[in-house]
């Protein structure tokens, strides 16, 4: 999902100052964090319409219907990556707002896993952490970018442990991952956040819809972030049923 390759072959024109090209990035990081939300919502609605509805919720986790729309979620975002400089802009927002629909539909189960109000509460204290990592990533000087292969490298070692764990059944790598998820996926947040800025930047003079894919495809990656942080925040402080 992290494709730098936007291509310079629509070159604007003239010359941006300044005060212009960090309106352009201010505009479009705006639409960036509000796509975002979108999925959020259209991922929460999905879930929730799922969650209520006892029928369909039989059909999803009682059979392997769940196990098809994971593999579509991923065959999406592996198919977002492939099509980011191909497809147009209005393609790649409907992947990912269908992607969102399925990722709410799968991620319904929580809702009978923990008690109403901690998964509230843990939403609440996920939006106002993620804010402030999200603002750091944004208003720092540095450069976070140069720290996501230690990032990666964290992630690839949590989801091999974690792969391992469903067969060895350990509480405390249960507890260890958990915690190392929060870690990983808060600086994956202001990472992202860091790059996107800075490769909106870069590509400030560049034709409108390169701008757009850099758009949603950061959106993409800042809705990856929240759920994964919300998930693993939730293990640890979300109340089971």
């Amino acid at each position: 999902m992290r494709n730098d390759d936007f291509g310079h072959d629509d070159y604007r024109s003239g010359y941006l100052d300044y005060e212009e090209i960090n309106r352009i990035v201010a505009q479009k990081m705006t639409g960036c964090i509000l796509w975002m939300v979108v999925g959020l919502l259209v991922s929460g609605i999905s879930g929730f319409l799922v969650m209520t509805n006892v029928e369909i919720m039989s059909l999803i986790f009682g059979t392997n219907l769940y196990y098809v729309l994971f593999f579509v979620e991923l065959g999406l975002v592996f198919m977002f990556s492939m099509m980011l400089m191909k497809a147009s802009v209005g393609a790649l927002r409907g992947m990912f707002l269908l992607y969102a629909v399925l990722n709410g539909i799968t991620l319904s189960i929580i809702g009978y896993i923990y008690t109403g109000e901690s998964i509230i509460y843990v939403f609440l204290g996920t939006v106002v952490y993620y804010a402030c990592l999200a603002a750091y990533g944004y208003l720092t000087r540095d450069n976070l970018g140069r720290y996501l292969p230690y990032v990666m490298a964290g992630l690839i070692a949590l989801i091999v442990v974690s792969l391992l764990n469903i067969f060895m059944k350990n509480d405390y790598f249960y507890w260890i991952m958990s915690y190392a998820g929060v870690i990983i996926f808060s600086a994956f947040t202001a990472i992202d956040m860091n790059i996107i800025r800075h490769r909106l930047t870069d590509y400030a003079m560049e034709d409108n819809t390169i701008l757009n894919r850099i758009q949603i495809a950061g959106a993409l990656n800042l809705y990856l972030d929240f759920i994964n942080l919300f998930l693993y925040l939730l293990r640890l402080f979300g109340k089971k049923r």
